[in-house]
C-alpha cells in the first residue's frame, strides 16, 4: 500500500480530494486487519453526474459513492467469547465530488468535495469520524475533521479546545474497557495540527445545534486563496497530514478494541443496557440531526435533482439505524 506522503502528493489523477478517500478506504480493507467488508450501494445511487455548459468551460462534476459494513455483526447481537473477532466499526461510507474537463482532468478551481463519515457501533460509547472536506469555485475551501461525540454534553462538563462549548461527552469508561485514554492521544493530534501551527487557523463560531456534535479537539478551518496564502498546497500537505493522523489514530483505537474485545460486559446489567440505550440514541439524533441540515444539499440538488438528492442522503449518507 502507498504511504501517506506518496497518496499525498499525488493528486494529479482525480480531483483534489481522491488521494484523500483512496488512503482512507485502502487503511480501512487492508488485508487481514481491514474494518470493513465493501457492500454494494444501489447502482442508480453509487455514481452520477452533471454536465458544466460549454459557456462555462464544459465537463461534468461526478459523485462518487461508497458504503462499506463491518467485517462481523454488532458487538451486542453476539456470544461474549466471540466479541475479540467483531469490528467495533458499524459502517464506513464517503461522497467522492470532482469536477473534470472535456478530457476527464481534475479542475481544481471547480466544486471538489470529500464527505467521510466512520460509525462505530450503536452499542459502544465511542465517538463517530467525521471529515468534510469542501472546495468551492472562487477559490474557497472549508475543512472539519474530527472525533464526534454522539453522546450528550455532560452538565459540568468544560471543554478544552474552541469548539468547546457545549461539546457531547467523547468517551465513557466501563468496566471492561478505558475508553477514554485515546482523549489524550487525540488531544496530541489536535496540538500539533492546530495549536502548534497556524496554517489551518480556527474556522468560526458552530452554530449552537451542531456544537453537541464537535469535540473540543476539532480541527475546523476556512481557507481562501491569495498571493500571500496558497491554499491548494495547504490542502494537499498541511490538511492531508492531519486527514491522515486523525483517521490513523481512530482505525488504531477501532483495532485495539476489536482485538481487546472491547465492549459493554462485566458492569451491572442496568448500567450496561442504560449506556447502549444513550448511545443507540445518541447516533439517532447524529443522523437525524445530519440528514436534516446537511449543507450539501442545496448543491446536490441543483447538481443532480431532488429525487437523487433525498434518496442518497436518507438512504445511504445518514441513514437512519
Amino acid at each position: 500500500m502507498s504511504s501517506a506522503s506518496e497518496i499525498g502528493e499525488g493528486c494529479g489523477s482525480g480531483g483534489t480530494y481522491r488521494s484523500f478517500a483512496e488512503y482512507a478506504w485502502n487503511k480501512l480493507s487492508d488485508g487481514d486487519d481491514g474494518l470493513i467488508e465493501e457492500t454494494t450501494v444501489p447502482a442508480h445511487l453509487a455514481s452520477n453526474s452533471s454536465p458544466i455548459p460549454p459557456a462555462r468551460g464544459g465537463g461534468q462534476v461526478k459523485i462518487e459513492i461508497k458504503s462499506a459494513s463491518s467485517t462481523s455483526t454488532e458487538h451486542g447481537n453476539c456470544d461474549e467469547n466471540k466479541s475479540s473477532s467483531l469490528s467495533p466499526l458499524r459502517l464506513a461510507r464517503y461522497a467522492l465530488l470532482e469536477t473534470l474537463n472535456d478530457e476527464n482532468q481534475s479542475v481544481p478551481t471547480g466544486i471538489q468535495v470529500l464527505n467521510l463519515v466512520l460509525f462505530p457501533s450503536s452499542s459502544l460509547p465511542l465517538p463517530v469520524l467525521g471529515m468534510d472536506l469542501v472546495t468551492l469555485p472562487g477559490d474557497k475551501h472549508l475543512i472539519a475533521i474530527d472525533f464526534q461525540p454522539i453522546l450528550p454534553p455532560a452538565s459540568s462538563s468544560e471543554g478544552e479546545g474552541e469548539s468547546g462549548s457545549g461539546s457531547g461527552v467523547l468517551f465513557v469508561d466501563t468496566e471492561q474497557y478505558d475508553y477514554s485514554k485515546w482523549e489524550e492521544r487525540l488531544k496530541e493530534v489536535y496540538t500539533k495540527h492546530v495549536v502548534e501551527q497556524e496554517v489551518l487557523p480556527w474556522g468560526g463560531d458552530i452554530p449552537p445545534a451542531a456544537s453537541r456534535f464537535f469535540s473540543p479537539y476539532a480541527l475546523w478551518t476556512r481557507l481562501s486563496g491569495s498571493d500571500d496564502c496558497d491554499a491548494l498546497s495547504i490542502i494537499q500537505k498541511e490538511v492531508f497530514a492531519a486527514f491522515c493522523d486523525y483517521l490513523d489514530l481512530y482505525l488504531e483505537m477501532m483495532n485495539e478494541v476489536k482485538n481487546d474485545g472491547g465492549g459493554n460486559g462485566n458492569g451491572s446489567k442496568s448500567d450496561e443496557v442504560l449506556l447502549v440505550e444513550a448511545c443507540t440514541q445518541g447516533h439517532k439524533d447524529y443522523l437525524d440531526y445530519r440528514m436534516t441540515n446537511d449543507p450539501a444539499r442545496p448543491m446536490l440538488k441543483r447538481l443532480y435533482g431532488d429525487e437523487y438528492t433525498e434518496d442518497v442522503i436518507s438512504n445511504v449518507l445518514f441513514q437512519m439505524i
